[in-house]
């Protein structure tokens, strides 16, 4: 499917976390877009300049998407978002991306996610939901602050749908009192024991990186770690 150029209305916009906005954008022309699940839209935030931002609802809903933009940092992209009023008119680009699920799911799955980074998994899990899934799906989810994990409720109700899903969330600067899983995701690779899985990565550029080396390293071939080719993070 090649990327095309939309035009939408803002119909919803909410503060998902201290750093995350939440924008859910009604199609106006065309009305529908079709797109693989784990792919993203370039979002027009001034002239000539566009930013990348992954579809984090269900593929089946073709009229709207929904996108989570992080906020919290000085920059074109983000000013824009933070300026958007309800009604207003937004155009975007797409869909594109190489991030998506594989025609064979393997028997287990594994997601790691940082920030923003868990749109796109949004919309694999509802994917895998749709397709009745049975395999193991474990995700490692990891913010700075506890205050910054999104989706929550989202992922709750998929914990419901799916047979054998499993979260961890990794908060790497917590207080003091914090009674979670301290760390980066990176910590979670040596607890895997089942490598003979699928691998999906998304967030900031560095924990891709070294999450992609650390299993590479562990022997799981090039072709069962699937993720996004975004080298640094635009504002």
């Amino acid at each position: 499917m090649m990327p095309q150029m939309f035009k939408a209305t803002l119909k919803q916009k909410t503060t998902l976390s201290p750093k995350a906005t939440g924008l859910t954008l009604q199609l106006i022309e065309p009305t529908k877009i079709e797109f693989n699940p784990g792919q993203f839209v370039n979002l027009k935030v001034a002239d000539a300049v566009y930013r990348a931002y992954s579809i984090a609802s269900p593929c089946a809903q073709q009229d709207k998407i929904f996108l989570i933009v992080t906020t919290s940092h000085e920059g074109v992209g983000s000013e824009y978002v933070r300026n958007l009023h309800i009604g207003d008119e937004v155009t975007f680009i797409g869909p594109s991306g190489k991030l998506h699920l594989k025609e064979k799911h393997s028997k287990a799955i594994y997601f790691f996610a940082t920030g923003s980074g868990i749109a796109p998994f949004i919309s694999m899990l509802e994917q895998l939901a749709c397709d009745n899934y049975s395999g193991k799906i474990h995700l490692f989810f990891g913010v700075r602050h506890p205050e910054e994990v999104l989706c929550l409720d989202e992922l709750t109700g998929l914990k419901k749908r799916l047979k054998d899903f499993t979260i961890d969330f990794y908060v790497s600067n917590p207080q003091d009192d914090f009674m979670g899983v301290k760390g980066r995701v990176t910590a979670a690779i040596p607890n895997i024991t089942d490598f003979n899985a699928d691998f999906y990565l998304c967030g900031h550029p560095q924990m891709v990186e070294d999450v992609n080396t650390a299993l590479k390293a562990k022997g799981v071939p090039d072709e069962n770690i699937i993720c996004e080719g975004f080298t640094k993070t635009l504002k």
